[in-house]
């Protein structure tokens, strides 16, 4: 069909060029690159270099337009995987992550209770205690 329009055209035969392009299009509809590819690489066998360059820009449109529907429809995929990733890794990090939490709370609570955290807060109340009382009754106060 295609060699049938570049050689119509060749010899002038407009309407049947355009009546073979035309169902040579049709029947390529689904690689409309691989339908331009092979239009302008006839037109150039048959030695019409303006008609292989005048395929060019065509070519050029529907690569384009052939990545970007590869794109969009890869796009949902990845999309999930990604997602799907993340929540996989959420899964196994987020039970460490708790465990890392709860322990070093319970080591905090620990620390407080043996006298650490509370046992200081108790010295350092008594010694205001002391130091008010003192004042209160007189008394010099011990630095």
């Amino acid at each position: 069909m295609i060699w049938e329009a570049v050689l119509s055209e060749r010899l002038g035969d407009t309407a049947r060029a355009e009546a073979s392009l035309a169902e040579a299009k049709q029947a390529m509809a689904s690689q409309p690159e691989f339908f331009w590819i092979t239009t302008g690489n006839y037109r150039l066998m048959a030695a019409d270099e303006e008609g292989a360059e005048a395929a060019v820009p065509k070519v050029r449109d529907a690569v384009r337009s052939g990545l970007e529907r590869s794109v969009e429809e890869a796009l949902p995929n990845v999309r999930s995987e990604v997602a799907e990733g993340v929540r996989d890794g959420a899964e196994s990090v987020v039970p460490a992550l708790r465990r890392q939490v709860r322990d070093g709370v319970e080591e905090a609570i620990a620390a407080a209770m043996t006298g650490g955290v509370l046992g200081k807060a108790g010295e350092e109340l008594a010694r205001k205690g002391t130091s008010v009382i003192s004042r209160i009754l007189g008394a010099p106060e011990d630095e």
